[in-house]
């Protein structure tokens, strides 16, 4: 897992589309010379992977690999921190995705809260909103580069390398790849104080409504605990005490009631700021 950047911080407001589109289409991109096809190509007899993530406070790469293949792996992530590649076509494969399974959200209850939870439980934040078609419309490959180019040029670098391994020979591997790199750009302090903000408790529940069969519903209530690695002796208790929730719950709507068939129940602790 590599871990750099400063997350859904680096996006102002009116960058906020290319969130979920960098998931989509950042990797398919490729780095240098080589595209989707080529590094399909070169992963034959490999065991190689190429996960991205978004979240609150970092950007994570991550794949499962082999001790043989460990250099190949991380020259693949340097690499496309160190020399991204920009395509369009990825970028406008995941516009047309996005533009399309929009509507399929509406077409039921859990659809809708798939949609919508994150964005109204952070206070309505663009940056956790799922872009709608309109959005969608006002987004190209260009801006696409224009957002993410910095990106991947900002923040300090984290490695972590777990499993049976040969520990000097990551080292060695490590020194050459992203020990190579060029000094990084430091995040702005302005960037690092973009708070993730939760919601004031409402008087009366909020309503949305969906186009599907008329007797799927769901149900949700929701509070702010906390985030950063100060407090993270808490977030185990929490993660402890959703388990608890969760055998109640499946207890009481599911078996008893017979009112739910999948009750759940999860805790968000992020550890990379400090709200949550």
């Amino acid at each position: 897992k590599v871990r750099f950047g400063a997350g859904n911080r680096a996006f102002a407001p009116e960058d906020a589309p290319y969130i979920q589109l960098g998931e989509m289409a950042l990797v398919g991109q490729g780095l240098g010379p080589l595209g989707q096809e080529e590094l399909d190509r070169i992963a034959t007899g490999r065991k190689f992977g190429f996960n991205f993530g978004v979240e609150e406070g970092v950007f994570t790469l991550s794949a499962d690999t082999r001790n043989a293949d460990i250099p190949d792996q991380l020259y693949l992530f340097a690499g496309k921190l160190a020399m991204p590649r920009w395509d369009a076509n990825p970028v406008l494969r995941a516009i047309s995705a996005g533009e399309i399974g929009y509507d399929s959200f509406g077409s039921s209850a859990v659809g809708v809260l798939n949609r919508d939870l994150e964005y109204i439980l952070s206070n309505r934040d663009p940056r956790f909103a799922t872009p709608s078609p309109e959005a969608l419309d006002q987004v190209t490959p260009d801006g696409f580069r224009a957002v993410w180019e910095p990106i991947l040029k900002t923040g300090p670098i984290e490695v972590l390398v777990f499993g049976d391994i040969d520990k000097a020979a990551v080292i060695d591997a490590l020194t050459t790849t992203f020990g190579a790199l060029p000094p990084r750009e430091t995040p702005s302090a302005a960037v690092l104080a973009r708070p993730v903000g939760f919601p004031n408790g409402t008087p009366t529940p909020i309503k949305l409504t969906h186009s599907g069969e008329a007797d799927q519903a769901a149900a949700v209530v929701a509070w702010e605990t906390g985030g950063g690695t100060a407090g993270i002796r808490e977030s185990r208790r929490l993660e402890i005490l959703t388990q608890v929730f969760n055998n109640r719950l499946m207890d009481a709507l599911r078996e008893q009631a017979g009112a739910s068939y999948a009750p759940q129940v999860f805790s968000k602790w992020p550890l990379d700021i400090d709200s949550g």
